[in-house]
């Protein structure tokens, strides 16, 4: 089936209804702006490291079919979708205002791309809301329709002010555990690094910080370049059954010098690398173990085991990235 129907080719569409309308119709206008407002939550997603904002950001997605329909059908009195999804939006912006300081500032857009976005979307929500305020004058417009708008663009700015806040810490502890080990490794900026116990227990403090700053308890290892543990952090609360996991994953990313999360993919059935753990009980093919390199050489791996598979990844990625940074 052609994806062209030559039907609008009159400057007209149809509606759920099966109404035709112009395309310039107010209720085309209202879609069109919804229709917008998901394409750049779309990119948005794209960027934003948290699995859990991710997540959040799809579901808001996928309700806006709903809403969708709601308007190109016509029907106030039948929402599809009900109150408890407002109370929802009204909960995670209270769960996000509690992780960052009272704003008592305007907002200039633009300290990560993450949060631009973000603002992108939230005065695409505020423009949709005004287009349903616009269209109230001609169709109903069901009441959970016109609440949820007005939530969604205070979650929107809520959740980019808490990407904000935390990309800012986030620097700020990086600069001051780089500046701790040049000082105590007597480097100046530029030059060559190593990976002994002293660096290990720095990258795993900043990880730490990171895990408790997503409400996480996890085992965190650093092994040398053979996969021999250098050390092992294991934060108060973690599932025991987690230390052998980090251990092993470690060992697994500086062992076949790619990440687990790589090695999984080309371990599966048919693939090159099948049967590898199998092979050697001290592998583990779950993603959360990553190499650590000085330059091109892979000098030791870091891993973290503990929160979901993409949890771990995020902070396995991120030690390690700290290390490569401190150079």
């Amino acid at each position: 089936m052609s994806i062209y129907t030559k039907t609008g080719d009159d400057g007209t569409t149809s509606l759920l209804s099966g109404e035709r309308v112009p395309k310039n119709d107010i209720r085309i206008e209202v879609l069109g702006k919804i229709d917008e407002l998901t394409s750049v939550l779309g990119i948005a997603k794209t960027v934003i490291e948290e699995e859990k904002i991710r997540e959040e950001i799809g579901y808001v997605q996928k309700l806006f079919i709903y809403f969708m329909a709601d308007i190109s059908e016509g029907k106030s009195n039948k929402e599809r979708v009900s109150s408890d999804e407002v109370t929802r939006l009204e909960r995670l912006i209270n769960e996000y205002q509690k992780m960052f300081p009272e704003i008592t500032a305007f907002i200039v857009p633009g300290s990560s791309k993450a949060s631009a976005h973000l603002d992108h979307a939230r005065t695409l929500a505020r423009s949709a809301e005004r287009n349903l305020i616009n269209l109230e004058k001609s169709q109903k417009i069901g009441t959970v329709l016109k609440k949820f708008f007005n939530r969604l663009s205070d979650y929107l700015y809520t959740i980019a002010r808490y990407i904000d806040f935390k990309e800012e810490i986030t620097k700020k502890v990086t600069e001051m555990v780089k500046m701790q080990y040049q000082k105590a490794e007597n480097i100046k900026p530029g030059e060559t690094k190593v990976l002994n116990l002293d660096i290990a227990k720095r990258i795993m403090e900043l990880v730490e910080k990171r895990a408790r700053f997503m409400n996480l308890n996890v085992v965190i290892a650093v092994a040398d370049a053979s996969g021999n543990p250098i050390a092992v952090h294991f934060m108060d609360g973690a599932l025991p059954v987690s230390f052998d996991v980090a251990v092993k994953k470690a060992y697994t990313a500086a062992a076949v010098k790619m990440s687990t999360e790589e090695l999984s993919k080309i371990a599966q059935p048919g693939q090159p690398f099948y049967g590898v753990a199998a092979a050697n009980d001290k592998m583990m093919i779950i993603g959360g173990g990553v190499p650590l390199k000085i330059g091109d050489k892979i000098v030791g791996a870091i891993a973290v085991s503990g929160g979901t598979a993409e949890q771990d990844i995020e902070l396995s990625n991120y030690g390690s990235k700290i290390f490569e940074e401190w150079r």
